[in-house]
């Protein structure tokens, strides 16, 4: 004889088996998720770092007087790459701080390192592995 036991409630396996699935299949995509957003904020870290830090050096070429800023960053077709080490950038960060003598033509500024004509455009590029940075200003005598 077969006992009956009344009311019987629950899950089967199956359906525990596939709510399992279901949920698998939700959360896989949500940790991915996390992954690009953790990245995406350190790439936006290391773009502000680099322009703060940019910025920085702008405003330290453009405090200087405008001799002192001629002899530290001479007017030169290649400027040097500096090594940021120990700085806040990220690792393998480098920078250059590019001088040009510029002259107005008309209603614009034009580069023209021929001669000086009391106008210096500074240039600050900040690279590092996953971008680059540049900020520029002038400084008149």
């Amino acid at each position: 004889m077969s006992k009956h036991l009344g009311d019987e409630s629950g899950y089967s396996l199956v359906e525990v088996l596939v709510s399992i699935m279901i949920l698998t299949m939700a959360i896989v995509p949500m940790v991915a998720m996390f992954d690009v957003g953790l990245e995406s904020a350190t790439l936006g870290g290391n773009y502000d770092r680099a322009r703060a830090f940019a910025s920085g050096k702008l405003e330290e070429a453009k405090s200087l007087p405008y001799e002192q800023l001629k002899a530290r960053y001479p007017v030169s077709a290649s400027p040097s790459s500096l090594l940021a080490a120990g700085s806040e950038l990220p690792a393998g960060s480098t920078y250059t701080v590019d001088t040009d003598y510029l002259r107005v033509s008309g209603e614009e500024f034009v580069a023209d390192n021929s001669r000086d004509r009391g106008l210096i455009r500074v240039t600050v590029t900040v690279r590092w592995p996953q971008g680059s940075y540049t900020t520029m200003g002038l400084k008149a005598r």
